[in-house]
């Protein structure tokens, strides 16, 4: 999920999370090193850090009923790829500190 008009805030302890890069090397899958459930994407462009958030299985309002739309990009070249991430995903803060109880 991603909200070019929102901002994320993820915050987690210090290696509590693994950076993973797939094929194109371009943006950093963050998963859990615990249970290894993907939790985001994020890429630094301009400056800016931005991501899109897994919610799978978050019963989020407004969501209820809403069919899936598949999206495909195997199209896309790398600056069209950027180009789409910039404009659609949101702009995100990820803080990696001990966690207050």
């Amino acid at each position: 999920m991603s909200d070019p008009a929102g901002r994320l805030h993820m915050e987690a302890a210090p290696g509590a999370l693994n950076r993973y890069r797939f094929g194109r090397r371009a943006t950093d899958a963050l998963l859990c090193i615990e249970c290894g459930v993907y939790v985001a994407s994020v890429i630094e462009a301009d400056g800016a850090t931005l991501a899109t958030l897994n919610v799978a299985g978050v019963a989020l309002p407004g969501f209820e009923g809403r069919t899936p739309e598949p999206m495909t990009y195997d199209h896309e070249t790398d600056e069209e790829r950027l180009a789409r991430r910039k404009a659609r995903w949101t702009p995100a803060v990820l803080v990696e500190s001990l966690l207050s109880a």
